[in-house]
C-alpha cells in the first residue's frame, strides 16, 4: 500500500489472503468462485463453496417466505428471521440456506432460536458451544465471555443475533 503498487500473490491460507488483500479471488477447480474485498467475501459469500472456505460458518435451513421493502423473511424451525444481505435474489416459497459465523451468535435465557447446548468449554479469549436446533448442529465462539452466563451441555436456551449477520445462499 505505501508504493503502491499492484502484486499477485497466490495462497491457500485464508487468513494469509485475508490480512494481505484488498482484493481476493477465490478459485475453485481453475475457475473463479468469487470475486470482492475480504469483508465481501466473508460476510457476504455466492455459495456454500465460499462460505465454508473462509472461515468457519454455520449453515441454517430455512425458507423464503415474504419480501418486505429490502428484507427478505426466512422461516427457520418455525421462528421468522429477516435478512438483507443474500447472494443473487432469493425466491419465495424457497428452500434456502443461511450462512452464520460462530462470532455472531450469542445464547441467552430468551430468544430468537431454541436449542440444546452439546458441548461447551473455556478457551481463553472465547467460550466455545456446539448447539442443536431442528436438524443443525451450530458452532458458537462467544468472545470475552468473562462476563456473561456460561451455558453447560443439556441446557436449553436460545440463540441471538443481530438480523445484519444473517446472509442468505
Amino acid at each position: 500500500q505505501k508504493l503502491g503498487i499492484t502484486a499477485i500473490y497466490v495462497t491457500h491460507d485464508q487468513a494469509e489472503a485475508m490480512s494481505l488483500s484488498d482484493e481476493i479471488i477465490l478459485m475453485n477447480k481453475g475457475k473463479i468462485a468469487q470475486k470482492g474485498t475480504p469483508q465481501d467475501i466473508y460476510y457476504q459469500p455466492n455459495s456454500e463453496f465460499v462460505a465454508d472456505f473462509i472461515g468457519e460458518v454455520n449453515f441454517l435451513e430455512g425458507k423464503v417466505i415474504a419480501k418486505k421493502e429490502d428484507r427478505y423473511i426466512i422461516d427457520v424451525n418455525g421462528v421468522e428471521l429477516q435478512s438483507d444481505t443474500y447472494a443473487g435474489t432469493p425466491e419465495l416459497n424457497k428452500n434456502c440456506k443461511i450462512v452464520l459465523r460462530p462470532e455472531s451468535i450469542k445464547l441467552t435465557d430468551t430468544g430468537e432460536i431454541p436449542c440444546e447446548v452439546l458441548f461447551s468449554t473455556f478457551m481463553g479469549a472465547y467460550q466455545y458451544y456446539q448447539v442443536k436446533t431442528g436438524n443443525s448442529v451450530i458452532k458458537i465462539n462467544d468472545y470475552n465471555p468473562k462476563s456473561r452466563k456460561t451455558y453447560k451441555a443439556g441446557d436449553k436456551t436460545y440463540l441471538t443475533f443481530d438480523n445484519t449477520s444473517l446472509h442468505i445462499l
